[in-house]
C-alpha cells in the first residue's frame, strides 16, 4: 500500500453528498431501515472511494487497518481543502481490485467508528483512463460469465483447457480477468451435434448404423396380489334363528349364548329390585313427612 503522506486535493461533487431517504415506499419493499433510492453504474462504480465524516483524531492508522480488512490498498491518505464538518477529515482510499472496493462501499457507509458514522462514496472523477478501460473490461467479462452459467456452463463431461498465466492480463486493477466459458446449450429444441447427425440415403451420404439398443435391467417378478376378505360374524338372540351348522359349531354357540341370556337377566332383575326398593323409601319418607310436618 502506498500511504501518502502529502494531502490530496479533492472537488467536491453533486454525487459525493448522500441521497435523502425515501419515505414513500411501499410497506411490502420497505425493509427494517428506511434507504435511499440511488441507481449505480459500470461508470459511477470505481476503485476510488472517498470516507467521509471522520473524526479528527489521529487514527489514521485504525482507519487504513479497517479498510485493508476488505481488499488490498494501493494508496491511502487524508483530502486536503474537501468542505466538511466541523472537526471531521475526509480520506481517500483507492483498493487494487474492483470486487474489493465494491464490497469495502457497502460495509463502511454508514459505520460507526470512533464516535461517528463514515459516508463512503464512489470517486471515479479520479481515475485515469487506462483505469477506465480496465473497469469497463473486467465488468464485461464478469457478466458474460454470469450468463454462460446460467445457460448451464460447459457440458457434462466435458473439460476446458487451463488458461496460461502469461495470458492473464491483470490489468491495472490487479483483478485477472475471468476466464471466459463456453456458452452453454440452448434451452429449446436444436439440432444435432456433429457426431449425432444421421444424413439421409436420398442426399447420397452413409447411412451410420443406429447404435446398439442396451437391454433392459431385470425387473422382479410381479408377485400376485393377496385378496383380504372381512368376515363378519353374526351374534343370534335365540337358538332357533341359528344357521344350519354342524354340531359341534351349534352346540358350542348356543351354550355362550345361553350364558350371556342368564347373565343379562339376573341383571335386569337386581337393577328392578333396586329401583322398587328405592321408591318405596321415597313412598315411606313422603307418608312420615305428611303424618308429623314437625319431625321433617
Amino acid at each position: 500500500m502506498e500511504e501518502s503522506n502529502e494531502p490530496v486535493k479533492i472537488v467536491k461533487l453533486p454525487h459525493h453528498e448522500e441521497e435523502p431517504l425515501c419515505e414513500t415506499r411501499a410497506k411490502y419493499r420497505q425493509g427494517k431501515k428506511l434507504t435511499a433510492v440511488k441507481v449505480y453504474t459500470v461508470a459511477d462504480e470505481s476503485r476510488h472511494l472517498l470516507l467521509r465524516n471522520v473524526t479528527s483524531l489521529d487514527i489514521a492508522d485504525e482507519l487504513a487497518a479497517l479498510c485493508q480488512r476488505f481488499g488490498p490498498l494501493a494508496q491511502f491518505g487524508p483530502v486536503e481543502g474537501y468542505e466538511t464538518e466541523r472537526f471531521t477529515k475526509v480520506y481517500h482510499v483507492q483498493y487494487k481490485r474492483m470486487a474489493a472496493a465494491r464490497f469495502a462501499k457497502v460495509q463502511l457507509d454508514d459505520r460507526s467508528f470512533f464516535g461517528t458514522h463514515l459516508k463512503a462514496c464512489y470517486a471515479p472523477e479520479l481515475e485515469t483512463l487506462e483505469e477506465t478501460a480496465d473497469k469497463l473490461r473486467w465488468r464485461r467479462l464478469y457478466y458474460r460469465n454470469g450468463l454462460a452459467r446460467g445457460r448451464g456452463g460447459r457440458r457434462p463431461g466435458e473439460r476446458t483447457a487451463a488458461v496460461p498465466p502469461a495470458q492473464a492480463d491483470p490489468g491495472p486493477s490487479g483483478d485477472p480477468p475471468p476466464a471466459a466459458e463456453p456458452p452453454g446449450p440452448l434451452i429449446g429444441p436444436c439440432l444435432p451435434l456433429p457426431g449425432e447427425w444421421v444424413p439421409h440415403a436420398a442426399d447420397g451420404g452413409a447411412q451410420q448404423t443406429a447404435p446398439p439398443e442396451q437391454p433392459e435391467p431385470p425387473t422382479a417378478p410381479d408377485r400376485p396380489r393377496k385378496r383380504i376378505v372381512f368376515k363378519r360374524k353374526r351374534i343370534h338372540e335365540t337358538p332357533e334363528q341359528q344357521p344350519n351348522q354342524p354340531a359341534e359349531t351349534s352346540s358350542s354357540s348356543s351354550s355362550a349364548e345361553q350364558s350371556l341370556i342368564e347373565r343379562t337377566t339376573d341383571r335386569l332383575r337386581m337393577v328392578r329390585e333396586q329401583i322398587q326398593q328405592a321408591v318405596l323409601h321415597s313412598i315411606e319418607k313422603r307418608r312420615r313427612c305428611d303424618e308429623d310436618p314437625g319431625d321433617a
